[in-house]
C-alpha cells in the first residue's frame, strides 16, 4: 500500500452530476416514448381506413352474385384479422408508454430528492501496490452519521391452551440518512456508544465532626527578627471542614449486539426499516391481576422467567392475545434469568366491588397516650368465565420512617402469597374464582401513633 488519502467530495458537484445523468436518461425515455406514440398513431390511421371500407360493389351481373358474396366473406375475415392484430399491438404499446411515464416520474423524484446530498462528504482514496499479479481483497471501515435504530416488539399470548405460552419477537427499526442506499447489507445493531467514554468520578463530602484542618496565621515579626507579639501569644487556630474525595459508583449502560440473519436493503431517507433481531417462545403463567385501590378493573398478565442468550431492550410492544390485537404496551430491560411481566389488556368478564369497612377510627384512648387506627377494606370478586379462573389481588400497606409510628398488618383473607423483600408492604393473594361465584378478599392494617400526632 503506497498511500491513503482523504478528500472532500463537494455536495454541489455530486448533485449536479446526478441531475445531469437523470436528465439524460429522461431525454432517452422521451425519445423512446415518441417512437411508440408514432406507431400507435399510424395504426389508428390504418384502423380508420379499414373501418371505412365497405367491401361491396354496387354493379355487376346477376351471374356474378355468388362469386361476389364469396369474395366479400373472405375479405371480411381478412379485414377482421387485421383489425384485431392492430388493436393488440396498440394495447402493447400503450402499456409501454405507461411504463415509460412511470420511469420518468421516478427519475424526476430522484432529481427533487437530490437536494439531500447537497452537503459535502468525505472520500478515501487508496493507492495499492501488490507483490504479484492477482486479485486482492481489502477491508475499509468508516463511521457515518445520521444513522439510528430503536427496539420494538410483537408479543403474542396463547392463553387458551392447556399450557399457555408467549412468543416474543424483537424487531429493530433502522433508519439511515447517509444519502446512499444500503443494498444487501449484513447488518449488526448495537447499544454501544463509541463516543461515550465512561470514567469514574469523585464526589466531595464534608465531614464536619470528624476531620478538621488547622489553619495557622503568620505572627508579626520585628525588623531584628524577634517577634513583636506578646510572649504568651500562640498560633491562632481555626477549624475548617475538610473535603474528602470518595469513589462513587458510575452506573453504565449494558451494551449488547444483535446480528441480522439475512442481508437487508435499507434505503436512505426518514423511514424506518424493520428487521428481525430475536425470536423467543416460552411457557408462561397467565393470571388476572387486580389492584382494587387503584382501579376496579382486572388486567390479564402473563409472567415468565426470560431465558435467552441476549437481553430484552426497552421498547414499545404490539400485543396480541389469542390471535387478536389488543393494543400497545412497553417492555423494560430484562436480562436472561429475570422475570418478564406483560399486560394484555383488561378482562371484562370479572366484576369488582371494593368497600371501606373501617377508615381509621381512633381506638385505645387510655393506652398511655397512644392511639390505634384501624383501616379495613373488603373486595368482592365475581367471575363470568365458563371455568375456574386464577386471579391475583394486590394491596399495599403504607410505609413510614417515623420511629413513633408503627404500622402492622391486621386481618387478612386466606391465600396470601409470600412477601417480596424488594417491595415492602405489598400484599398479594392468589384466588381461584369459580364460574359464576363470588369471593371476598379482606385487607386490613393497623396504625399506632402517639396521641395528637398527625398520621
Amino acid at each position: 500500500m503506497n498511500s491513503v488519502q482523504v478528500r472532500t467530495v463537494l455536495g454541489a458537484e455530486v448533485v449536479e452530476k446526478r441531475t445531469r445523468e437523470f436528465r439524460r436518461r429522461i431525454r432517452v425515455l422521451e425519445d423512446r416514448k415518441s417512437v411508440v406514440q408514432d406507431r400507435i398513431t399510424a395504426r389508428n390511421y390504418e384502423l380508420d381506413l379499414l373501418r371505412g371500407n365497405r367491401g361491396a360493389n354496387g354493379g355487376g351481373k346477376a351471374g356474378d352474385k355468388t362469386r361476389e358474396w364469396k369474395d366479400l366473406a373472405q375479405g371480411a375475415e381478412e379485414l377482421g384479422r387485421r383489425i384485431h392484430e392492430l388493436l393488440a399491438l396498440n394495447r402493447a404499446d400503450s402499456v409501454a408508454v405507461r411504463e415509460i411515464d412511470e420511469e420518468m416520474a421516478g427519475l424526476n423524484r430522484e432529481i427533487v430528492l437530490s437536494g439531500s446530498l447537497q452537503r459535502d462528504t468525505t472520500a478515501l482514496d487508496i493507492d495499492l501496490t501488490t507483490i504479484a499479479r492477482g486479485d486482492v481483497s481489502i477491508t475499509v471501515s468508516y463511521v457515518v452519521r445520521d444513522v439510528s435504530w430503536r427496539a420494538s416488539y410483537e408479543v403474542a399470548l396463547d392463553s387458551l391452551s392447556t399450557k399457555p405460552g408467549m412468543n416474543i419477537s424483537l424487531i429493530g427499526e433502522v433508519m439511515q440518512r447517509t444519502g446512499e442506499d444500503w443494498k444487501d447489507t449484513l447488518l449488526v445493531v448495537s447499544t454501544e456508544r463509541p463516543a461515550y467514554l465512561a470514567t469514574p468520578r469523585t464526589e466531595q463530602v464534608q465531614y464536619n465532626n470528624v476531620y478538621r484542618k488547622k489553619r495557622a496565621y503568620s505572627m508579626p515579626v520585628a525588623s531584628d527578627g524577634r517577634s513583636s507579639a506578646a510572649p504568651t501569644s500562640a498560633l491562632e487556630l481555626d477549624e475548617e471542614p475538610i473535603h474528602l474525595e470518595t469513589p462513587v459508583q458510575v452506573n453504565g449502560e449494558y451494551a449488547t449486539r444483535f446480528k441480522v440473519a439475512q442481508p437487508v436493503t435499507i434505503k436512505t431517507g426518514s423511514e424506518y426499516r424493520r428487521v428481525s433481531l430475536l425470536e423467543a417462545s416460552t411457557p408462561c403463567k397467565v393470571a388476572v391481576v387486580i389492584v382494587p385501590s387503584g382501579s376496579p378493573t382486572a388486567v390479564l398478565e402473563a409472567s415468565t422467567v426470560f431465558k435467552a442468550d441476549q437481553p430484552l431492550l426497552p421498547g414499545t410492544a404490539q400485543l396480541f392475545r389469542d390471535g387478536e390485537y389488543v393494543g400497545t404496551g412497553n417492555i423494560g430491560a430484562v436480562m436472561s434469568g429475570e422475570e418478564l411481566r406483560v399486560n394484555f389488556g383488561t378482562d371484562p368478564s370479572l366484576r369488582i366491588a371494593r368497600k371501606a369497612v373501617n377508615c381509621g377510627r381512633e381506638e385505645g384512648w387510655f393506652n398511655f397516650g397512644r392511639v390505634t387506627r384501624r383501616y379495613r377494606w373488603e373486595t368482592t370478586l365475581k367471575s363470568g368465565h365458563a371455568s375456574a379462573w386464577p386471579v391475583e389481588v394486590r394491596e399495599q400497606i403504607p410505609q413510614t420512617e417515623d420511629p413513633d409510628i408503627n404500622i402492622v398488618p391486621g386481618e387478612m383473607s386466606d391465600g396470601l402469597l409470600a412477601d417480596d423483600p424488594e417491595k415492602p408492604g405489598l400484599k398479594r393473594w392468589s384466588v381461584s374464582l369459580e364460574a359464576g361465584k363470588a369471593k371476598k378478599v379482606v385487607f386490613e392494617y393497623i396504625v399506632k401513633a402517639p396521641k395528637g400526632k398527625s398520621v
